[in-house]
């Protein structure tokens, strides 16, 4: 790891970093799931709730992606529930 130039503290803020990020993401992916739930009866609101739904599944998979990448694992019982 010290290849990178970066310490041993610095990966770990990197790691930590990532993980907020993903918490994040996966919230604002559930609250999409919600908004889109909720927005059955108007066409406006729904086009709009999918295609948050859509960039917050992207976002997400990008974020899962580079975690990946990365070697960065944790638990995460939200994450477990979302079906990506």
């Amino acid at each position: 790891m010290e290849e990178s130039g970066l310490s041993g503290n610095q990966i770990q803020e990197e790691e930590w970093e990532l993980i907020r990020k993903i918490e994040i993401a996966c919230k604002v992916y559930r609250l999409s799931e919600i908004s889109l739930s909720e927005a059955e009866d108007d066409y406006g609101k729904l086009k709009i709730a999918r295609l948050r739904l859509e960039f917050s599944k992207h976002h997400l998979t990008a974020l899962l992606d580079e975690a990946k990448r990365k070697g960065v694992v944790w638990e995460n019982d939200q994450l477990k529930e979302l079906e990506l």
